[in-house]
């Protein structure tokens, strides 16, 4: 899916249509707050992505396995 602006990504995180890769900066708050879990995919001050995910959706297999794999290989890949 392809929304118009980070705050529709992150509703539809927080209602449970999957994940999100995302700037670090724009769910800060969120992930403070454990709004969303989430996973670093890289570490570099110019380019701090995450992937933010709702509590709810991991509990769906399809889910945890696309997580396990960004994070096995997602950090190679970006930035």
């Amino acid at each position: 899916m392809e929304l118009d602006t980070i705050e529709a990504v992150k509703q539809s995180v927080t209602a449970g249509h999957g994940v999100a890769i995302v700037p670090f900066s724009s769910v800060k708050k969120e992930i403070h707050l454990k709004l969303f879990d989430y996973i670093s995919l890289s570490t570099n001050s110019i380019c701090s992505i995450s992937l933010i995910y709702s509590k709810e959706v991991i509990l769906k297999e399809h889910i945890k396995d696309f997580i396990n794999f960004v994070k096995k290989f997602g950090k190679d890949t970006f930035c």
